[in-house]
């Protein structure tokens, strides 16, 4: 366990100092850095530091489409990356006055998570997404979610979280849970 912890803090700060490097515009040196967490044998949580900072790298250089193919194709490490989300928002319109944080859960319709495998329709993903009203939601959902069977996928739910969004917020999805089960 002690190790893990360790390599953990190591990704921190090859993160860290990469973070730093991109801002400065120092890009061969950010992608020396980061190559270091490629060969981990702990992807997922190399993953989720690399792959955020390699879209920031991307959307630096002007490649703004493919910073958010990355993150879109890589979405199943980063369900919980707030800054890969915000990423991935930032080419979408910023908030108005009648947008809401919307928790939306849906069933089915075969639901695939970048390059990890489908997840069947008795499974459930839950969305947090900032949008006028579900409709537009599922709009910001479609964007960075396939699914397989749309016409089969169902609503569950939309509920409102907030409607206090900072007027510096671009619309789209905040947060994630890629798949879980229906309690039967």
């Amino acid at each position: 366990m002690q190790f893990l912890e360790n390599e953990i803090r190591e990704f921190e700060e090859i993160g860290r100092i990469a973070y730093q490097l991109i801002i400065q515009g120092e890009f061969r040196n950010a992608n020396r850095r980061l190559r270091k967490l490629k060969n981990s044998s702990y992807a997922s949580q190399a993953e989720r530091i690399r792959i955020p900072l390699e879209a920031l790298m991307l959307q630096c250089k002007g490649q703004r489409a493919e910073a958010r193919e990355l993150i879109k194709l890589s979405i199943g490490y980063l369900w919980s990356s707030a800054d890969a989300f915000a990423l991935f928002r930032s080419d979408n319109p910023l908030v108005t006055p009648n947008s809401k944080l919307l928790k939306i859960e849906i069933l089915g319709g075969d639901l695939a998570v970048g390059m990890f495998a489908c997840f069947n329709h008795s499974s459930i993903a839950t969305v947090e997404v900032i949008a006028e009203d579900e409709a537009e939601g599922i709009k910001f959902i479609d964007e960075l979610l396939c699914f397989c069977s749309p016409q089969e996928r169902t609503i569950v739910s939309c509920t409102q979280l907030s409607d206090e969004i900072p007027q510096d917020e671009h619309k789209g999805v905040t947060w994630l849970l890629p798949v879980h089960q229906i309690d039967h």
